[in-house]
């Protein structure tokens, strides 16, 4: 269960890691639409679209069959923000909402619908078109198993569908080239040690082998610094290695607040 979502569209009582959008989480589409709000996902290239201009068409090839957007997370929720446009037809029954996959290490997790939207009303009869504006609407999972996973969204196969949002509650794998942590120089210092961590035990080593560290720190992370050498004490043992921390104006992203140069002896 999760608590209605606030004005913004999130859950009020979920700490949030927000993604921006990018061609990198998305795959399966021809070509990628930069709109106002997001991407829009094309099954033509722009220079086959422009050649015809049927409406139906456009309609079907921007219907985002076989769309998904992919990524490697710890998190146990998930929120994606979409703008759809549904189709309507006068006089008959309204179409059944268009499904959002949820994979989860390849196996199929969950389900879900979207919500607001823009739609399209067709009259038969006519062969006229209306639509109607909507809202951006969020499709929520939650329940995800608690461990680094590759994880898979769906987009529905019969609603055009504008990517606007992602949102987790624990950041992306570095596989994804995100930054984690955003503005917390102790989470970003812990990950980065943890890392450094797993290359050690890869070469046959461990934290008993680290003999030096520098620490590059942005001036934004100064505030909290100190908080980093309960980071080394509680991930590293006897005997400690040599820390040094320099400031630095910047880092290679801005969303960086430290770097951390590692030097170690193996036996």
């Amino acid at each position: 269960m999760t608590s209605p979502p606030d004005d913004a569209g999130c859950s009020p009582t979920t700490d949030w890691t927000t993604t921006p959008i990018t061609a990198d989480l998305l795959r399966g589409a021809i070509e990628l639409e930069h709109t106002e709000r997001g991407l829009l996902p094309h099954r033509l290239p722009a220079w086959a679209r422009g050649q015809c201009t049927d409406g139906q068409l456009a309609m079907a090839e921007a219907k985002p069959s076989g769309v998904r957007l992919v990524l490697r997370t710890r998190a146990t929720a998930l929120e994606l923000d979409t703008l759809r446009t549904t189709t309507a037809y006068r006089g008959v029954p309204p179409l059944p909402d268009g499904i959002y996959d949820l994979v989860v290490d390849g196996r199929l997790a969950g389900r879900a619908t979207g919500t607001g939207g823009h739609v399209l009303t067709v009259d038969m009869a006519t062969g006229g078109a209306e639509i109607t504006p909507g809202p951006v609407g969020t499709v929520r999972f939650t329940g995800l198993p608690a461990r680094d996973k590759d994880v898979e969204v769906w987009l529905p196969h019969n609603e055009i569908t504008e990517v606007v949002a992602l949102r987790t509650d624990a950041p992306l794998d570095p596989a994804t080239e995100r930054v984690v942590f955003d503005g917390d120089v102790v989470a970003q210092a812990e990950y980065t040690y943890q890392n450094v961590l797993k290359v050690l035990a890869a070469a046959g080593g461990g934290p008993q082998h680290l003999a030096k560290t520098i620490e590059y720190v942005t001036p934004a992370a100064l505030a909290a610094y100190r908080g980093v050498a309960e980071v080394r004490a509680r991930l590293l043992r006897e005997p400690f290695p040599a820390s040094t921390g320099l400031v630095c104006e910047a880092l290679l992203r801005p969303e960086m607040q430290i770097e951390v140069d590692p030097f170690a002896v193996l036996d």
